[in-house]
């Protein structure tokens, strides 16, 4: 493995921060990603769920969304402060402004990006995704939210299409982003 950061000659203890879509992967690829920098994983969905000791259906159930883009901007208010390591966001904590600023300025964005019918064929189960579960068209709902969420996901510096991708291909191609992106 080659260490991407002294290579460059940067200071780059920031953390790395996966966005991107419900369904695009966060959490697997993250944890492959960790692994092969051996660095720590945080997923921020379960760190809330860890922290609440609710499970986000049931946030969003008993409490409403907004209250759990509260807890979120809290997770990220403690995990941006972490060196390097692998951050997991959940797929609309770029559209909480307080949220979206820590996240873009205290650690380095990774996009990942998916067609909606890769996503829903990802998610398989809609019922344990609070957005999706009472749909009568998931795919719709899906294809709105990227609609929405898109112009905020642009932002991040490096962009990872994981459409037709193994895991190992798409942790392989986040490594050559960032080899290209530190040596700019």
């Amino acid at each position: 493995m080659t260490n991407l950061f002294e290579k460059s000659g940067k200071n780059h203890s920031k953390p790395l921060c996966l966005i991107g879509m419900m369904g695009v992967g966060k959490t697997t690829i993250g944890r492959s990603l960790a692994a092969h920098f051996s660095c720590d994983f945080f997923d921020s969905d379960q760190e809330i769920i860890r922290t609440t000791g609710q499970s986000i259906s049931e946030i969003f159930a008993q409490h409403g969304e907004e209250k759990f883009r509260t807890y979120e901007y809290e997770t990220f208010q403690k995990l941006s402060g972490h060196d390097f390591c692998v951050i997991a966001s959940g797929g609309g904590a770029v559209t909480h402004p307080q949220t979206a600023e820590l996240l873009f300025q205290h650690t380095l964005p990774i996009w990942l990006q998916a067609s909606p019918a890769t996503l829903l064929t990802r998610i398989g189960n809609v019922s344990t995704r609070p957005l999706l579960k009472d749909a009568d068209n998931p795919a719709a709902v899906l294809k709105k939210k990227l609609a929405e969420r898109e112009p905020l996901y642009q932002q991040a510096p490096l962009h990872i299409q994981t459409d037709n991708k193994s895991v190992t291909e798409i942790v392989a191609d986040i490594s050559t982003e960032l080899d290209q992106y530190l040596l700019k």
